[in-house]
């Protein structure tokens, strides 16, 4: 019918603008189209755009034209993440040699860009599973030989990508939890369970990891405290549950009792805000972190009282 002969003719239409599109940009390359070409490309039918001389064209000019971080520096990190994992998906020999020359050509300017920049980099890197080794040692080296002061927030970026990207580098993560210090009095509630739960899993000397997480509790528990007296929300069940599962994985030797007993003391009556899952991962972190008996009784009266909330 006359419906679906205009929905293929659109359709038929807007294919030949995306070959157009990519023909023009084989001799005019414009990297800030580059994500969007690869991603329209994905959805064609593989079998033909792959054999498509048009598009081996021109995966071979934007590999020229990527190899200069001239031609990237504009362009956001996400963006370059995403040109990187929608070219190895294509399957194309060329889209893959470009994916790389992507990757070399940011791992190549790491230090020599600001932290802020490089934090974007790893996360977005992180974030698409982008594992190439070369781009994480230079990543790490970059953060560990550098001087520049950082907000807190470039921080908790650090510490989360680097170990969402299973990067095992002792000296990173030392040189990290140095520059915690320079910060402390300026992180906020939300910003210490996500470096916590970064210095509890990675390789780390023993008196730096216990020295870090006094430190960074002691920051937290202090916030916790006016959180009780005066609530504003700053102080989250979500960030209790990340310490509590984190401090959990922390060696027996990092004292947490005063940890466990001040939010053991904050959640006693507000076990009606965890869910049942939430409640069994409570009790799972808190029965690791307690001296046997000692917060037991407490705890279990708070269940019980978060249970019956619930059976109301």
């Amino acid at each position: 019918n006359s419906y679906e002969q205009g929905g293929y003719a659109a359709e038929a239409s807007q294919n030949q603008q995306l070959w157009d599109l990519l023909e023009y940009n084989s001799h005019y390359f414009n990297p800030h189209r580059m994500a969007s070409i690869l991603s329209q490309v994905l959805e064609e039918p593989r079998g033909e755009a792959l054999a498509d001389p048009r598009l081996g064209a021109y995966l071979r000019h934007a590999k020229a034209s990527v190899q200069l971080y001239e031609n990237l520096k504009d362009l956001t990190a996400k963006d370059i993440a995403s040109s990187v994992d929608v070219a190895r998906a294509l399957g194309h020999a060329a889209a893959e040699e470009l994916s790389d020359a992507l990757v070399a050509t940011v791992a190549a300017q790491l230090h020599g860009i600001s932290a802020q920049r490089v934090s974007f980099f790893i996360t977005a890197f992180a974030k698409r599973r982008i594992t190439d080794a070369s781009f994480w040692r230079t990543a790490a080296s970059a953060m560990a030989d550098s001087e520049e002061a950082t907000t807190p927030q470039v921080l908790v970026s650090l510490f989360d990508a680097f170990r969402k990207s299973g990067l095992r580098s002792e000296r990173l993560y030392q040189a990290l939890s140095h520059r915690v210090y320079s910060v402390l009095d300026d992180l906020g509630p939300a910003h210490i369970p996500p470096i916590v739960a970064t210095v509890c899993r990675v390789p780390l000397a023993h008196a730096d990891r216990e020295q870090v997480i006094r430190a960074l509790l002691g920051r937290w528990l202090s916030m916790l405290r006016q959180e009780r007296e005066q609530p504003t929300g700053a102080v989250t069940v979500h960030q209790i549950l990340s310490l509590t599962v984190s401090l959990g994985l922390a060696p027996e030797e990092i004292n947490t009792a005063v940890f466990a007993r001040d939010v053991a003391a904050f959640m006693g009556d507000r076990f009606g805000l965890l869910g049942a899952e939430d409640i069994i991962v409570f009790l799972w972190g808190m029965q690791r972190l307690i001296v046997p008996g000692t917060l037991t009784t407490y705890v279990s009266l708070g269940l019980r009282r978060g249970l019956q909330v619930r059976a109301h």
